[in-house]
Order: C-alpha cells, then sequence, then structure tokens
C-alpha cells in the first residue's frame, strides 16, 4: 500500500497493490474515536458512562459548511457581534499559542446552530446540553468541587488549585483553563483560572441568556 494515509501504508512499496486499509469514520487506525473538524483539526475524545465527549476544546475558524467564522480581536467590536446575532471568535489575547493550547473562543451566535449546516461541531457532534453535563457530573459526585479534580486537566491551571495534588484528571475529561472574553467589554480575563463551556440549554425566563458549564481552580 503506497498512501500515507492508510493504516497499512508501506514505505518501501514501489507501486500500489490495491491492499490499502482505511479506517471507519470518525476511528483512527488504532481504533480510538476521534472528531475531526472541517479544517482536519482532529481530537482526542473520551467515553465517560454512556457518553462520548471531545477531551480537547474546539479550534476550528470554520462552519461545518466551509463558511468562515467572523473573528474579532481582543477589545474588538465583540458586544456588537452579540447584538447583530453574528458568531465570531477570538483567540485569547490575540495569541495563536493560546488557541492551540486552549482552543479558540466563540460567542454563544457561533456555537447555537450544533445541528445546522452553520455548526462549528465536527460533523457528527454538537454543543451539549445542561442535562448533558448533569449526567456526566452525576458519574463522580455531582456539582461538588471533587468532581472538578478527576475533570480537571493536571496541566496549564495556575496555583494553587483546588486539592492541590488532588486534581488528578482520572476521568480523562481534560479541562483546561481557558478563561473567556468579556461580553459586553470585549476583553479576555481568567486564563488559567477558569474554564467556561457552552451549553444548548436556553435559560426559560430569559431566551437571550444560556446556561453555562463553568470549572474554576478553587
Amino acid at each position: 500500500c503506497t498512501d500515507s494515509e492508510a493504516c497499512n501504508y508501506e514505505l518501501n512499496a514501489l507501486e500500489d497493490n490495491g491492499s490499502c486499509e482505511y479506517p471507519p469514520d470518525n476511528y483512527n487506525c488504532d481504533g480510538d474515536f476521534i472528531a475531526t473538524d472541517i479544517e482536519g483539526n482532529v481530537y482526542q475524545t473520551v467515553e465517560i458512562g454512556d457518553q462520548i465527549w471531545m477531551a480537547e476544546n474546539l479550534n476550528t475558524s470554520h462552519y461545518t459548511n466551509g463558511e468562515e467564522i467572523l473573528y474579532i480581536a481582543e477589545d474588538g467590536n465583540w458586544t456588537t457581534t452579540g447584538d447583530s446575532e453574528i458568531g465570531a471568535y477570538g483567540i485569547y489575547d490575540n495569541d495563536p499559542e493560546n488557541a492551540e493550547i486552549y482552543g479558540k473562543i466563540y460567542n454563544w451566535h457561533a456555537a447555537a446552530n450544533s445541528n445546522d449546516s452553520l455548526s462549528v461541531c465536527p460533523e457528527g457532534w454538537r454543543v451539549p446540553s445542561q442535562d448533558d453535563y448533569t449526567q456526566l457530573v452525576d458519574n463522580y459526585e455531582g456539582y461538588f468541587e471533587t468532581t472538578g479534580y478527576v475533570l480537571m486537566d493536571t496541566e496549564y491551571w495556575n496555583s494553587p488549585t483546588a486539592g492541590g495534588v488532588n486534581v488528578t484528571n482520572e476521568s480523562g475529561f481534560s479541562i483546561r483553563p481557558g478563561g473567556q472574553r468579556h461580553n459586553y467589554w470585549g476583553y479576555d480575563e481568567y486564563l488559567g483560572d477558569w474554564g467556561y463551556f457552552w451549553t444548548s440549554t436556553v435559560i426559560e425566563s430569559n431566551e437571550n441568556r444560556v446556561y453555562l458549564f463553568a470549572v474554576d481552580k478553587n
């Protein structure tokens, strides 16, 4: 097999004899379930209870239909995009290295359309609901700090973290503290201290607000 993307690629093969083997969709050659976005970024996944989660933060700048997501730099017109219901993303401190570690920052209008052609999620994936997160934490001790210990990545958090050495990432969920972009002023804050994640669940008493899932170092 001469195709370098095949599972049985032979470096010294001189011609393709039709023997190339490829993994099923959303799997790699080792049999691991993975997620791949429209740009070809591959994300590790983890199975917890009856759920499969991405174990890395999203880092795409395109919707699944190939359309580019609007980029807004820190201190840019972040509020304007929200008021205009325009999907947008940013990068913490405008530093590409932060995107590689923590993923990109998305406003609600970019994250909201996870079931249509403007989804930011890899094909076959969606933004979790509040119930999804509740099911996740119920595998441990619910919404308590001890659950955070097993969900938090063992790197990147500012010291001291809750429980210190008790932060184990035993679950493999690997929450990283990517901070957030202030929804009004547009500046970035809390890198190393907080990890924020959208849910798809709208607050019934205010349709302009949604629930977040957030974890902090304390």
